[in-house]
Parts: C-alpha cells; structure tokens; sequence
C-alpha cells in the first residue's frame, strides 16, 4: 500500500546527491460467528508534548546486490463457502535467516521487506527478481513504509532511529530519535509528515523530515506498549496499544482519545483502514478480528476459526477486489485469514510448515504478499486467488 507526500524531499535529495557527485563523493554507480456490537467509554486527553530541532540526518551511500532465485507455486483447497481457491508462489529470499517483519507494495510495482537479522532492505518482483540493499552493520529494521516518491522509510529498533532509503540514488538518511528510542511501527501522513511508535517511551513521534523538526507526543496510558499505527485521510493517526489493551487516536492538534478494546487483555497488534471506513485491527491473545466504527465508535468482535492463532498483522483490500474485506496472518496457526464481505473468516494455509506468517500487504491488483519470518522459511510470499 502506497503512501503519498509532496516531491520536495525528493528534489532535496536529488540536488544533495547531485553535489556529492561533482564533487567526488559520490560514485556514478550509484468462518461465520456472530458477535454483539459494543459501545464503550472514552477519554479525550491533551498532555504536554516536547517538539525539538533534530541534527541534519547522517547520509550514507549504500551498495546492492540482485539476484533471481528458485519460486515454487502450490494451488490449496477451495474454501466451499466462499468459492476462492489460494495460489502461494513463495519467493526464496537471497540472505539466509533473514527474518524479515516489515512489508509495503511500492510505487514501482514492486514489493519491499525489511530484514532484521540481514540487515538489510529487500525488493522483489512479481516474477522474482530480488535486489537488496545492505544496510550499515547492525541495523535492526522491522516496519517499513513505502511513498509515491520512492523512496522507503522505516524503523530502526535497537538503535533508536528513522531511515529514509533513496533507492535509484543509492543513498540512506539516517535520523536519530531521543535517547532510548525503541520505534517500531510506522506510517506516513500529508505535509512530508513521518509517524512512529516508540514503546520504550510510551509515545508517538511525529517528524516532519523537510524541516528535521520531531514532535513526541506521550500517550495518556501509562505502559501501553503503542505499537502499530496508520494514517486517516484527513491528517490525523490511529494505532494500537498492546498492553493498554486500546485503540487510540491522535488529533491534528495533538488531543489523544482511547477506546478500550472489548475482550480484556487482547493485545491489540496490527491494524487498518478499510475500503468501508472502519479500522480493522487484530487481538493477538484474544483471538479475534475487531472492526471499530470511528463515527460510531462502536466495536464488533469476530472469532478466529483457529484457536490460538496468534494473528498479529492486517491488510484492507478496496472494494473493487471483490467480497473480501481484509487479510491478516496468523503466526502460529501458519494460515492467511481473510474477512469476508458477510464478516465471516475464512482460512487458508501457508505450504511451509511452521513457516512463521508475519507482515502482510497488498497491490492495487489485489494480490497478497505476506512475509514468512521463520527461519526455516525466509521466504516473501504471494497469494491469489
């Protein structure tokens, strides 16, 4: 899923590499259960945020590799309820024991994925080919956005930072976060605007790269572990909290709202927005898909077919890609999940045994990609029907 923002970073990238090429820094190469609807309490709270002026990020020009490895396609059984036969074509990542965890379809049709242990940023085609970008050692990437400007963002965990990959110029802007820094999910709003969670501080922070300047902004729960987060339509951002056990939303003005997820204790992992205008999240020990209404702040919980599923991410399909609303990956019960057009689920397993389904996203053409992170897989994996 492409996120848009404005092309001035990406003249301002030019032009910097423009003038480390002339000036010799740069080389030239470079299942159905009904559930009830619950309505439950919320809280609009303002707390102080602190906004600093960031250093100018460090720059590092990276090097890549390409390669076309082995893909095997297996076609699964037809779910009779809902008529859709799964095709998995699993794409061999190239890195051994990469275990990738942050997935985005980009601008150039192609599919980018982070890899933790490989330290590096994947690419891959719809007929396999592979590039990857490595990274300086010890990064630690997890999630990953991809902008209609080519450019892909994510999270540096162990070492506290944001980095923008320029992958045709080859280079790598590196942005550090306060000290402590723990981010990990990330999205991208209008304005040249970056959103992260940071866990250890139990924050958001906003960083509006053309100007370096980072906003934080603490979340009123106290230890709610924020975790993944995406951008609405009109500016503003939802994300989950894992140990507060809520789904909250962060204002244009920076007021932050909490709704208090039905089930207790469900740790709310992955969310979405969907094509209806719901968010779609996933109850990671409660084992439900939950549907939250935003004008009627209204919660649905569904039941997941497969107990002890551990669902931890989730991808919105647009109504043109048929009666299928949402997908999401169950990590230990190794299937895809899919939320119908009538709110049931319907399941589907991965071939690779214990193959470990992680992150998820999908294309404009609706086909799924989703990331095998056990490393008995390492696989990048796409699924159609």
């Amino acid at each position: 899923m492409m996120h848009s923002l404005t092309l001035g970073r990406l003249k301002y990238t030019f032009l910097f590499a423009m003038s480390m090429l002339f000036s010799g820094l740069l080389p030239l190469s470079a299942l159905a259960v009904s559930s009830a609807h619950t309505h439950v309490g919320q809280a609009v709270m303002t707390f102080s945020h602190a906004t600093s002026l960031l250093d100018k990020p460090r720059v590092v020009h990276i090097t890549s590799t390409s390669h076309q490895l082995k893909s095997s396609t297996q076609t699964g059984r037809e779910n009779k309820k809902t008529a859709l036969t799964p095709i998995f074509t699993q794409y061999e990542i190239p890195t051994q024991y990469s275990e990738s965890t942050g997935i985005d379809a980009g601008v150039d049709k192609a599919i980018w994925f982070s890899e933790v242990d490989g330290a590096r940023i994947g690419r891959v085609t719809d007929t396999g080919v592979f590039t990857e970008f490595v990274l300086p050692a010890h990064s630690d990437a997890r999630r990953l956005v991809a902008l209609n400007n080519g450019t892909i963002w994510f999270t540096d965990l162990t070492n506290g930072k944001v980095e923008e990959l320029v992958p045709f110029l080859k280079l790598l802007f590196i942005y550090n976060l306060p000290d402590g820094a723990k981010p990990f999910g990330i999205t991208a709003s209008p304005e040249e605007t970056i959103w992260v969670t940071d866990y250890a501080h139990n924050a958001l922070d906003r960083l509006k790269f053309n100007t370096n300047v980072l906003t934080t902004y603490p979340i009123p729960t106290p230890n709610a572990q924020p975790l993944d987060l995406i951008a609405g339509s009109d500016s503003t951002v939802w994300f989950t909290e894992l140990y507060g056990n809520k789904i909250g939303h962060i204002a244009a003005n920076g007021d932050i709202t909490e709704f208090a997820v039905p089930t207790l204790n469900s740790k709310p992992t992955g969310l979405t927005m969907g094509s209806d205008g719901n968010l779609w999240f996933v109850e990671q020990a409660g084992n439900k898909i939950g549907r939250f209404n935003i004008v009627s702040r209204l919660f649905k919980e569904i039941p997941i077919p497969t107990p002890s599923s551990r669902s931890l991410f989730i991808v919105a399909l647009r109504e043109a890609q048929g009666p299928v609303r949402a997908a999401f990956t169950e990590y230990e019960g190794n299937k895809i999940g899919i939320v119908n057009d009538d709110e049931s689920i319907s399941e589907f397993t991965v071939p690779t045994a214990d193959a470990g389904p992680y992150a998820i996203t999908a294309t404009s053409s609706g086909d799924l990609w989703f990331l095998e992170a056990h490393y008995r897989a390492n696989h990048v994996t796409r699924l159609t029907f």
